[in-house]
């Protein structure tokens, strides 16, 4: 009985731990907010004539100077390694025709097709960070967990979420969702609000 308390205790300290690691302000503060300012400091080229070679240099120019300035901490990037990554940022590893539109874009609609580009550039750059962090999260807070704590915490989260679950979820055992916490705890966060919001109407009402 004693374990099973203990074991309670722990996984409620987890999921707070990641809540917090993966509050959207804390996200916004460290991630979003810093790339911005990052992208609003960089002074764009002039863009006629520019060639693909010139285009290219200029990514890795921003590339460079928004890891430096938004992730000082963090990898920084050679211009070769810069180079790699704006084509493959803009190819979505998937198609090079992604990387000569935006070349076309930056080149023949001006100063605001290259701007474009590199809000482009940088909402992908941001959504990479946001994605290496969630992995971190989950690597710091989730995976050194036994599958009994992971049961625990998917137990607790789906206790939170009952109402706001499909049918089928509410009646799945907790070791069925274990390798689902980080998906049942997206849930519990984007209902917060909501129960907060209900729980003090119901402590408003009066008879």
């Amino acid at each position: 009985m004693k374990s099973t308390e203990t074991r309670y205790r722990r996984a409620l300290e987890i999921l707070d731990q990641l809540a917090a690691a993966l509050d959207a302000e804390r996200l916004s503060r460290q991630i979003d907010e810093p790339v911005d300012r990052a992208l609003r400091e960089f002074e764009c080229p002039q863009t006629r004539h520019m060639s693909n070679h010139q285009f290219l240099d200029v990514l890795a120019r921003f590339l460079r100077h928004l890891h430096a300035r938004a992730f000082p901490n963090g990898r920084q990037l050679s211009i070769p390694m810069a180079r790699d990554e704006a084509v493959a940022l803009l190819s979505h590893a998937t198609s090079s025709a992604d990387y000569y539109d935006a070349f076309f874009e930056a080149t023949e609609l001006g100063d605001e097709g290259l701007a474009n580009v590199l809000v482009r550039v940088a909402d992908l750059v941001t959504a990479r960070q946001r994605d290496a962090h969630v992995r971190w999260a989950v690597s710091s807070h989730i995976e050194p967990g036994d599958w009994r704590m992971k049961c625990q915490m998917a137990a607790i989260l789906l206790e939170r979420c009952r109402p706001w679950l499909p049918t089928q979820l509410c009646n799945c055992p907790p070791e069925q969702m274990a390798d689902h916490v980080l998906k049942l705890l997206a849930i519990d966060l984007a209902t917060r609000d909501q129960r907060s919001q209900t729980a003090n109407s119901s402590g408003n009402r009066t008879d």
